[in-house]
């Protein structure tokens, strides 16, 4: 799946359904196209996040434990209606089933253990 989704900004879009120029390009191309420079002074004093830079170190197995545990915080916080919209609207029909499959098998090894 991450094969079929543009590499140029946080979105992901998939590589068929480009929203943003950089991502375009580089359907074209083949090559990340370089990010446009900021203006001077534009984020000199901005410290960096916390949460994103404690994020950053964690290697792949704490980030996954952590996003997992982060979807179930943020779906207990929206409504019934809202968590099939929210959760569902970016994905595919092959990324729900793909996503499904993942799901049952972690609660089946959790299940087991």
């Amino acid at each position: 799946m991450s094969k079929q989704l543009c590499p140029c900004c946080m979105r992901h879009c998939y590589l068929d359904e480009l929203r943003c120029p950089r991502g375009k390009e580089y359907k074209e191309t083949g090559v990340i196209p370089p990010r446009k420079p900021r203006p001077e002074g534009a984020g000199e004093n901005k410290k960096p996040n916390e949460a994103k830079m404690r994020y950053l170190a964690m290697d792949k197995d704490e980030k996954l434990v952590f996003s997992i545990v982060n979807a179930g915080e943020l779906l207990s916080a929206l409504s019934e209606n809202e968590r099939s919209e929210a959760v569902l609207s970016c994905l595919r029909e092959e990324d729900r089933n793909d996503l499904l499959m993942l799901l049952k098998k972690l609660r089946h090894s959790l299940h087991h253990k």
